[in-house]
């Protein structure tokens, strides 16, 4: 009984120590390969890990939050962007298009501030609620956007910012739960 309890203990905290090591690893090519074959674009997924060395420091936690904060740094500069937009532009209708992008681009600077707390406290579900409302955000400047024919590196960068959410996203649903 003693041998039997001993074992069962060892092989508990074995597979608990295995599975918190899994996450605390540096991430691998075979994660990479599964988060971005789930990814919204699977292309821009590979190309920005190929092209971002530092994600391979980090372990799966350390990647959502650069990430984040990658997303977050590209939204700050949308942002302004739209803010320099509607200050410049005469015509009402893209001033107010302009005007509403840059609201949801703030809104959606407060929702990836408040998903890396989600992703710092380890609230899974929140992180991804948090990351699919800043995407929302987007979505909702995208569709109004085309009729001002904004420039091709404003749209780049709007696509980026969904694309790098879209990876948290998937991380998102593959983190272990509490």
């Amino acid at each position: 009984m003693g041998l039997y309890v001993k074992n069962n203990v060892f092989a508990s905290c074995y597979i608990i120590i295995y599975s918190y090591g899994r996450f605390t690893m540096k991430i691998s090519e075979g994660d990479i390969s599964t988060i971005c074959s789930k990814a919204k674009n699977p292309s821009f997924c590979f190309n920005f890990f190929k092209s971002t060395p530092a994600t391979k420091t980090l372990d799966i936690f350390g990647v959502a939050k650069f990430l984040i904060n990658d997303a977050s740094q590209d939204a700050s500069v949308t942002q302004k962007q739209f803010e320099s937009l509607a200050k410049s532009t005469i015509d009402p209708r893209s001033k107010n298009i302009y005007t509403q992008c840059l609201e949801n681009y703030k809104n959606a600077l407060g929702e990836l501030d408040a998903a890396l707390k989600a992703l710092e406290a380890k609230d899974n579900a929140s992180l991804n609620i948090k990351v699919s409302a800043a995407m929302t955000d987007g979505d909702s400047c995208n569709s109004v956007l085309p009729s001002v024919k904004p420039s091709p590196q404003l749209l780049k960068q709007i696509s980026d910012i969904d694309n790098l959410s879209g990876i948290v996203l998937v991380i998102s649903n593959i983190l272990p739960k509490n």
